[in-house]
């Protein structure tokens, strides 16, 4: 048989440059983790004890890194949308690598050093390796997919501390000082790190030819740019006027100040119930690789179940394990309180940013994104203290705690489920003129 001149024969299709771009960005924001909350937790019983510093003030830094990176958020997300992640995330990989360097000199010079290495080193990791610059990426490059690829990329920071706490702790335990930990991450982010951001990293799909999600209606003429998919567009400030906006906020507050609350006093509580260290770090192990199942099943569910009803009902999962974990005093049932907390408290991110998206298009998701981030991200530092005050309040006791963040989970459930998708923007500004007239 013969074949017509004119006959198109398919070759192997290239996989998607989509994916490559995810790839990296979930590398980067794996070893963002490093100046997380919860692997700085981690190390916090070495550089105390190294140092001679007072906890509360060690601690007092990570609160200050987090609110000041929440509040700089809205600065780089509309960067990202204006510059896209490769200049940003390789800037930021710089910028974290020394901070990291500064870190491991500071427990030989001054607490002041350590303050400013990590105010910087967690503002860049935050915002350039993940946050904001790496949901922006993810909306930009994914349409039909985005919910998978924002599921899979919010996968990299729960997996970063799954894998990077132990791993540091053993090296710890083998007689590696805890500074020399932090310089070889930053030799890592130097000498991996920013080539693989510098090579790989671009803003949009469009920008080499192609659509999101790898769709085959990119043009054939030789030079032409290939048009964006079809969605609404929204600017910040008319996001801003519309009720779901705020309610979504209003979900992303709630849960980060629950969520902190319990996941950082978590260690503590079960060593107080009577569960051996091994057994509760095992818990926590647990509900951090759970956290990251979490974001990668509901990354895929909502492209086919509304998100709204996800969200909702995850977050009414996880009141309900507070009141559970008051009744938790024994190993099993601490690792098993980690899996089913990781599952509810852990994927609600990738829901709520995904509607984010989904609801204001991405021409302008940084903006809007970062706009969001500060409520978060102030919620998220002021968890652990309002756990902390509430304890010591209440006869050095995690009822009144635990119970309060069952209530602050029950409101984040009830502000998604108000989220409903608004008008669009034409409709928003048609309205805001008849009422001016």
């Amino acid at each position: 048989m013969s074949l017509n001149p004119e006959t198109v024969v398919p070759g192997p299709r290239k996989l998607f440059y989509g994916w490559h771009v995810l790839g990296v960005t979930m590398t980067l924001s794996f070893f963002a983790t490093v100046m997380s909350q919860f692997f700085t937790g981690a190390m916090l019983p070495h550089i105390e004890e190294s140092t001679g510093w007072n906890r509360s003030s060690i601690t007092f830094a990570v609160t200050i890194g987090t609110v000041t990176g929440g509040f700089l958020s809205p600065t780089f997300g509309r960067l990202a949308d204006k510059y896209g992640p490769r200049a940003i995330s390789s800037a930021g990989v710089l910028v974290a690598a020394g901070a990291m360097i500064a870190v491991g000199i500071s427990g030989s010079t001054h607490i002041a050093v350590f303050y400013v290495a990590y105010l910087c080193g967690r503002t860049a990791t935050q915002n350039t390796l993940g946050g904001v610059t790496s949901q922006t990426t993810m909306v930009n490059w994914f349409k039909r997919m985005r919910g998978r690829a924002i599921g899979l990329s919010s996968m990299a920071v729960p997996l970063g501390g799954a894998t990077l706490v132990p791993l540091s702790q053993l090296a710890i335990a083998g007689g590696v000082s805890w500074e020399t930990v932090y310089f070889f991450f930053a030799g890592v982010l130097f000498l991996v790190l920013f080539p693989l951001a510098v090579l790989v990293l671009r803003r949009r799909p469009e920008d080499l030819g192609l659509l999101p999600d790898g769709e085959s209606a990119a043009p054939s003429r030789p030079g032409a740019t290939a048009q964006p998919a079809t969605e609404s567009t929204w600017t910040l400030r008319e996001a801003m006027r519309t009720r779901a906006l705020w309610f979504l906020i209003g979900s992303m507050a709630a849960g980060a100040c629950a969520n902190s609350a319990i996941s950082f006093h978590l260690l503590a509580y079960f060593k107080d119930e009577g569960v051996g260290v091994t057994s509760a770090a095992l818990a926590l192990s647990v509900f951090s690789l759970s956290g990251a199942l979490a974001s990668g099943l509901w990354g895929f569910l909502i492209e086919r179940i509304p998100e709204r009803l996800i969200g909702a009902l995850t977050m009414f999962s996880a009141s309900l394990l507070c009141l559970f974990l008051l009744t938790v005093s024994t190993p099993v049932a601490a690792i098993g309180f980690g899996a089913l907390f990781g599952l509810a408290a852990r994927g609600e991110g990738s829901i709520l940013i995904s509607m984010v998206a989904q609801y204001y298009g991405r021409e302008s998701f940084g903006a809007i994104q970062g706009f969001t981030a500060p409520f978060q991200l102030v919620a998220l530092g002021l968890g652990p203290t309002l756990a902390a005050l509430l304890y010591d309040a209440f006869g050095q006791s995690y009822d009144v705690a635990f119970t309060v963040a069952a209530v602050i989970f029950a409101v984040s459930a009830t502000f998604v489920w108000l989220a409903r998708k608004p008008s669009p923007p034409s409709a928003v500004s048609q309205q805001l003129s008849a009422a001016g007239d």
